[in-house]
């Protein structure tokens, strides 16, 4: 009957908050953002703030408005997550997760469980309590990181029902979702977490010297293998080809199978077996000859030079990486981006124009079509751009205003002179 009754509560907060958004809550005012946190949180015996009825419980040593915001990260997180799985995702208990409000207080907290290796992490997942464990840090980009890394350790871990998962696919998952942004498309994450990790430029420079990594060999680690050669190889490795698989729709099933394959029980190795790992290993090292080593010698090194202010190197940059690889649409996309920035609307419409009949479906195109057309002066194709980006992305506040300003341009060219 308890069970019943928490479920009940649960799908009673979940009507009264479905509509209340990360974003929304964020650009509250003050008063109402305290409103709001009253209103989904309560104080419990132990002094935490404690959010329930969404996916998450949240306890948090803060504010109670931080308790809420974090409640309504991780609900995008997990619905952001759960669409990556092609056949549906869905557990069955609901995830709970601790932030301390200091260092000091997540170590006490781990040394009363008895945690060992606790001193060096920001955050760990327990396995046995199935409770993710973490401290408020210096910057919220370290904390989001650090909760999105061990909830994909937590999620995974819950939905196989404690099932040990093999430490590439493990790895591999949590490194790229700590660099997940929920209001972004699957695509648009994956090609942003190679701009981003860190892991990128290992496995290049690895690369340039003629070492690929061995598919074979990381496929067949166990736990104990993986913490006998505990170093940052395997994690890039990991995070590389969880990378590929997420950056194709057979990938993207080849994970949701293994991720079946391990709640069900059965061996990996029935889904991935040798041969299949042989041609995966053939097609992921291909992706890393070129994809990969373009994002790497190009176009991070390019999207750097412009934040530095050197827009004109950045653009001659991407150009030669557009020469070097002209089958993939990135450099083109990115030189597009940059020369919007410097005014040149009729090279960039060129430019995303040829990215449409590479890639119609081209992460944020018909966003940048739609700047290029308006700036260009054609607000008819500048709108017909802007509501196909915005019927995927309904939230964009700067698509919206584009669109707006498209009509205003519209409205105002036909009306009557006089």
């Amino acid at each position: 009957m308890r069970r019943v009754a928490v479920l009940v509560l649960m799908g009673s907060c979940l009507a009264q908050g479905a509509n209340l958004t990360l974003e929304q809550f964020r650009r509250m005012a003050q008063t109402e953002r305290e409103k709001m946190a009253r209103r989904y949180t309560q104080r419990d015996r132990d002094d935490f703030w404690r959010v329930e009825g969404f996916k998450y419980q949240v306890r948090a040593q803060g504010s109670s408005e931080q308790a809420l915001e974090i409640a309504l990260l991780m609900d995008e997180f997990y619905d952001s997550f759960a669409r990556t799985f092609k056949g549906g995702f869905s557990i069955a208990t609901q995830p709970r997760l601790y932030v301390f409000a200091d260092r000091d207080a997540y170590l006490e907290f781990m040394k009363v469980r008895d945690v060992d290796g606790a001193e060096p992490t920001g955050g760990m997942y327990l396995t046995s309590d199935r409770l993710l464990v973490t401290f408020a840090k210096a910057t919220d980009e370290h904390l989001k990181q650090t909760l999105f890394h061990e909830a994909t350790h937590q999620l995974l871990h819950t939905y196989t029902v404690k099932r040990s998962l093999p430490p590439w696919y493990n790895e591999g998952m949590a490194t790229n979702f700590q660099l997940w942004e929920p209001s972004r498309s699957l695509r648009e994450n994956v090609r942003m977490a190679i701009i981003e990790s860190h892991y990128r430029s290992q496995v290049a420079a690895e690369a340039r010297e003629g070492k690929l990594p061995d598919l074979q060999a990381l496929a067949a680690m166990d736990g104990d293998d993986w913490l006998e050669n505990f170093d940052g190889a395997n994690y890039a490795a990991a995070w590389s080809f969880v990378n590929f698989l997420l950056s194709s729709e057979d990938g993207q099933r080849r994970l949701d199978r293994v991720l079946r394959a391990l709640k069900k029980g059965t061996p990996v190795e029935k889904v991935m077996p040798p041969a299949v790992v042989r041609k995966l290993e053939r097609q992921w090292h291909e992706d890393i000859r070129t994809r990969l080593m373009l994002y790497d010698e190009f176009i991070a090194p390019a999207l750097h030079a412009a934040s530095e202010g050197q827009v004109d190197e950045a653009i001659a940059h991407l150009e030669v990486g557009i020469a070097g690889h002209p089958s993939l649409p990135d450099g083109r996309f990115y030189r597009a981006r940059l020369l919007l920035e410097k005014d040149r609307f009729a090279e960039a419409l060129a430019d995303l124009e040829a990215v449409a009949e590479q890639d119609a479906d081209f992460p944020d195109l018909h966003l940048l079509l739609g700047r290029a057309a308006l700036a260009a002066g054609d607000p008819a194709k500048a709108r017909s751009h802007l509501q196909t980006h915005l019927r995927s992305h309904r939230d964009d506040q700067q698509a919206k205003e584009l669109l707006r300003e498209a009509n205003r341009t519209l409205r105002t060219a036909t009306r009557p002179a006089g």
